[in-house]
Parts: structure tokens; C-alpha cells; sequence
């Protein structure tokens, strides 16, 4: 935010106009938001306009920067009720079309006499009372600026102890007139022409992942055999070190939270020692992708990110982009997208070219592959205008409820998984989302929910043991990792709360973090006795 801040006002932020899938961008939206209003109680509405463009050019980072900024707020600031995001074609005029965005909340609102402050510089309204809310109270005012750059301004209504509405209308480019009808089925089906062939193999390819969870790293080199690829893995920043004095990588995927030497600091020391040929790109993996992250991870050195859990998809274009062309190989015709029947075969071992490597790749050749079959504006009016209005009764007709989607059973990866999905559905896990993560399978999704119990032990006494001690960048460090696993089994809630956990942890709020410890724990230890259960 400080970043972005300083960008603005130093005249050097500019506006990127490109073209973008409509679809893609509301659902990016709402799959990073929904989650955490879940985690909180909320209920999250959405109302899409089905008439939308299906492609329209403009800022689409800035735009989803804004709207982001208002979610984030809206779930922050509202305790019990609901969060609601809109969407809708204005009107059009010759070949731009006007799209009016709300957000609106049954939180604590706004007082009268604070709306002037709501766009000052690092100013957060009734700090005392909201002193456990994380913020910079930069959000605002880069939206209003953000905003004005983009010849629109913010319409803010609000009642104290009742909710706001925060909306505005934006002028877009039309790329393609085409509506987008349902945004989730077109979406998907976006995807599914992507994926139509997979895109590549590289048996060839060196890559090394760091990563201290070996969760982490399993999901890594479950996804990354998909195109053939047998990655090195290193637990830590030290092994890390040594293992790329001994060998070129092509990519070096690094986790970013890691104890005693984190993936930065990693990172440079590698730089210091002269240790990455200049031809090795180096990723960070991180459960932390927030707006701003991928300036900061450049500045440091990295050449971009990949979010955790990690998405098949997202693997796939940045090995694309960054292995060397030498490496890539035509693959088959066959998506190695989730959601599919499996089935497998083997993969030739890379050719090795250092002493030692032959017998790696020979052990390497007999390890199954996994294989998928395809499924695959107008001004606003400004807080010094901001009216009263009647009290907010949100009327859901005509609203979906996006927290109830994944659990219901039969709509998960266009397959049936019999009893245990269902039972896993049930229990409130994500099981959509953890077979995505998953690259598909249900036999590792399977693995996984063993590996995650079989955590539990050694997970819940580190947490208690620097929760004792104050601890709080290890305890930070360690519930970093539980919130990115928790939801690549599909535990959202407990991921949810784990990211709580972790921001106060980031404040070193020990206070905080001892009054939600405990029912935090009595959580993950039903979650985690449940799918044994399940398991059985």
C-alpha cells in the first residue's frame, strides 16, 4: 500500500490498458474473497449482470485493486450479516460500456462527523475500538485516487451500526460485445478450451522447489510430474544453498515464510555468494499474494510469483514462460487439468549429464505419472456529499450465496468420488477446491488428508510452545504454513482463522493471539479427528 502510495503521489503510477476475460476477473475476485467472509460467519452475496461484455480493455490489476480494497473492508469491518458484491452494465455508449460496482456490508458503518477522514493519509476511523483490525489506512485513499485517475470517483452511503454502501461507475473499453451469461459456467469453459492439449513436456528441465512444509513440496512434485518434470527439494534455505552449488537450475521456486533463513533472505545470499548463473529464473511461492505483493517479491530480486496453494494452471503458463525453450516439448493430446479420470503411465527418465544423475533418473523412471482426460463513469459524489439514508435491509432475492456453493455434493470435478467425498463435503471441507490443488486426483487428494493429520502432533506443539514463549515470528512463520495446507485440503474455515492468527502474530499482538489460540486449536483438532474418521 505504502508502494502504491508513493507511486501516486509521486506521478509515476500509470494505467495499463489491455484486454481481459470479464469472467476470469469477477471470479478471481470472488474465489479470494469468499473464504475469508466464510471463515468469519458471513454470508457473501454476489449479483453478476449475465449482459456484461465478455472481454473489455482497461487497468484490469487497478480495477481489481479497487474492488478488492472495498471486499477486504466490507469483511473486515462487519462482524455478523452479510457481505454483497455487485456488478452491472450502466448503459453503453458507441463502443464503452459503464459498469456499476458496489459493495455493501452490515458492519459497524460510519459515523456522520468521521466521513471527512475517510481519505486521509494513514487515518483508520475509531482506532481505539478497532484496534485488532489489521490496515496501514491507505486502502481508501489509494481507491479514491485510483479512481479519479480513472475518471470515476466513490458514492459513499452509510449508517452507523448499520451498514454502508460503497459504489461507483467505471468506463470500460468493449472488447468483445458477446454477454457473458452465467460468469462461473463461462469461466469454466474458458478453461476448458485452454486446456484442450496440455502444453508442454520438459523431462530435461532442472528445477529445485524450497520449502520448509513437506506438504508443500509433495503438492509441488505431484503437479510438476504432470509435464514430466522430476524437481529437486529442498526443506530449507541452508539445503537450498548447498544444492545449487552442486547443480544449474533452470527455475528455482522459493517459499517465502521459512525459519531461521526465509526465502528472501535465501534468495540473497545465493545473490552475495554468486551462486544462480544468470540464465536461472527464480520464482517465490507464496501463500501471501496479496495486491502489491509481485512489486515487492521484484524489487528483492525475484522474477514473479506463484501463489499457494498452487493452481495448476498458474504452474503451467509460469514454467512456460520461464524454462528455457530448449527443454519444452510438444505434449500429447491430453489436458493435464484437474477434475478428470485418471490414468497412468510412466515417463522416461531426463538424460543426466552429471556423475551421479543416471542413477537418480533411473529410480526417477518407475514413479507414476498422473494423467488427466480433457474436461476441461460518472463522478461519484465523495465522502463531503455522503447522504443518511434509511436503514439497510439487504434483500437476498436474486442474489447468490457464494458460501454454500462447494458443498454441495455431485459438483465437484464432474465426477462422483461415492461416500468419502460426500462425507468430506459434508463435514464443510471444500472438496471442489482441494481436488483442483490436487491436480485431480483423489488418490493424493487422500494423501494429503493423511499427511495433514498425521501434522497435527508436531504442528499443534510448535504453535504451543512459542505461543508460551512469545515466539511470535516462529509461531507466525508455522501458522503461515497451516493456513496454505488448510486450504489445500479444502478447510477453509480453519485457514481462515489461521490467517487471522498469522496477521496478529505479523503485529506480534500476543494479547490477541492468546484469546483466540485456544478455540482456534479446539478447531483444527475437530477438524483433524473428523478426517480420520472420514479416513477409516
Amino acid at each position: 500500500s505504502i508502494l502504491d502510495f508513493s507511486k501516486i503521489e509521486d506521478g509515476k503510477m500509470e494505467l495499463l490498458n489491455d484486454v481481459y476475460d470479464t469472467a476470469s476477473m469477477i471470479n478471481n475476485l470472488i474465489q479470494s474473497i469468499s473464504d475469508r467472509a466464510r471463515s468469519k460467519g458471513l454470508m457473501f452475496y454476489t449479483q453478476i449482470d449475465e449482459d456484461l461484455p465478455s472481454a473489455m480493455i482497461g487497468d484490469e490489476v487497478r480495477l481489481t485493486q479497487i474492488i478488492m480494497n472495498l471486499l477486504t473492508n466490507a469483511v473486515k469491518y462487519t462482524k455478523k450479516g452479510s457481505v454483497t458484491f455487485s456488478i452491472k452494465k450502466d448503459h453503453v455508449e458507441d463502443n464503452d460500456v459503464y459498469l456499476n460496482v458496489s459493495v455493501a456490508d452490515t458492519g459497524i458503518g460510519i459515523k456522520k462527523e468521521d466521513m471527512g477522514r475517510l481519505f486521509e493519509t494513514f487515518a483508520r476511523l475509531e482506532e481505539k475500538k478497532n484496534h485488532n483490525i489489521e490496515g496501514t489506512g491507505l486502502g481508501m485513499t489509494i481507491v479514491s485516487k485510483l479512481l479519479i485517475m480513472m475518471d470515476s470517483g466513490l458514492d459513499i452511503r452509510s449508517e452507523y451500526g448499520k451498514g454502508s454502501v460503497f459504489s461507483f461507475v467505471i468506463r470500460q473499453k468493449i472488447d468483445d460485445p458477446s454477454p457473458i451469461g452465467d460468469y462461473k459456467k463461462r469461466f469454466e469453459e474458458s478453461k476448458k478450451s485452454e486446456h484442450k492439449e496440455v502444453a508442454f513436456n520438459a523431462p530435461d528441465a532442472r528445477v529445485l522447489i524450497v520449502d520448509d512444509n513437506s506438504m508443500n513440496l509433495k503438492v509441488a512434485k505431484n503437479l510438476l510430474k504432470l509435464y514430466a518434470i522430476v524437481p529437486d527439494l529442498a526443506d530449507s534455505g541452508a539445503k537450498a544453498l548447498d544444492m545449487v552449488k552442486e547443480k544449474h537450475y533452470d527455475v528455482i521456486c522459493m517459499d517465502h515464510m521459512m525459519p531461521v533463513m526465509d526465502g528472501i533472505e535465501t534468495y540473497q545470499k545465493m545473490k552475495e555468494e554468486n551462486l544462480i548463473a544468470e540464465d536461472t529464473v527464480t520464482l517465490m511461492m507464496t501463500a501471501n499474494a496479496v495486491v502489491g505483493a509481485r512489486e515487492q517479491y521484484l524489487e528483492a530480486g525475484f522474477r514473479d510469483f506463484i501463489s499457494k496453494p498452487i493452481d495448476i494452471r498458474t504452474l503451467e503458463e509460469k514454467m512456460l514462460e520461464y524454462l528455457p525453450k530448449s527443454v519444452i516439448r510438444q505434449g500429447p493430446a491430453k489436458s493435464r487439468v484437474q477434475n478428470l479420470a485418471i490414468e497412468k503411465k510412466n515417463v522416461k527418465p531426463a538424460p543426466a549429464d552429471k556423475t551421479g544423475e543416471k542413477e537418480k533418473a533411473a529410480d526417477n523412471a518407475s514413479e507414476d505419472i498422473l494423467e488427466f482426460e480433457p474436461v476441461k463513469a460518472k463522478e461519484g459524489s465523495g465522502p463531503d456529499d455522503a447522504v443518511e439514508f434509511e436503514p439497510m435491509e439487504f434483500d437476498a432475492s436474486g442474489f447468490e450465496d457464494e458460501n454454500t456453493e462447494n458443498m454441495q455434493s455431485g459438483k465437484n470435478s464432474g465426477q462422483s468420488f461415492g461416500d468419502l467425498e460426500k462425507k468430506l463435503a459434508a463435514s464443510g471441507l471444500d472438496t471442489k477446491a482441494a481436488l483442483a490443488y490436487c491436480g485431480g486426483s483423489m488418490d493424493f487428494y487422500k494423501e494429503m488428508l493423511t499427511d495433514y493429520t498425521t501434522e497435527f502432533e508436531s504442528k499443534s506443539a510448535q504453535l504451543n510452545e512459542y505461543l508460551n514463549e512469545g515466539k511470535w515470528k516462529d509461531y507466525q512463520i508455522v501458522i503461515h504454513a497451516l493456513k496454505s495446507t488448510s486450504k489445500t485440503i479444502g478447510a477453509m474455515q480453519v485457514s481462515g482463522q489461521a490467517k487471522e492468527l498469522e496477521d496478529l502474530a505479523k503485529q506480534e499482538k500476543g494479547e490477541d493471539i492468546r484469546k483466540d489460540h485456544s478455540g482456534f486449536m479446539k478447531e483444527y483438532e475437530g477438524l483433524v479427528e473428523s478426517i480420520k474418521k472420514m479416513l477409516m
